[in-house]
């Protein structure tokens, strides 16, 4: 069975740097590292769950307005999405509303939780 996740046990950041989340790899070539930095260093994800334990990310939280239909955003997404994946760090999209309800929100949480590797 599946454990749920006790909210207060964990904190929220609201606009995170991807940098300050996944690091570049040390041992590549500089100019490819600098690459690296630059691509991630600018780019930001809404809401960040963090274990208050020990302080570790737990899953990454987009809200998706109209403006991710387009090509760019779409592809920023995937980047980010990738990324994320690659590290180990599950990430959830949830439409932007004016407003939500919460058991949603909640099973939406639970149910990204569940597929971390």
């Amino acid at each position: 069975m599946l454990q749920t996740l006790n909210y207060e046990e964990v904190m929220i950041a609201t606009k995170v740097r991807v940098a300050d989340i996944v690091g570049v790899r040390k041992g590549i070539e500089r100019s490819q590292r600098q690459s690296a930095l630059n691509r991630v260093s600018s780019k930001h994800i809404d809401f960040l769950l963090i274990r208050e334990s020990d302080g570790k990310p737990m899953l990454a939280v987009e809200l998706d307005d109209s403006s991710h239909e387009q090509a760019d955003r779409a592809a920023r997404d995937a980047f980010v999405d990738e990324l994320f994946h690659s590290v180990g760090l599950p990430i959830l999209h949830i439409v932007a509303k004016v407003a939500y309800d919460p058991k949603i929100i909640d099973a939406s949480v639970q149910e990204a939780l569940s597929q971390k590797g």
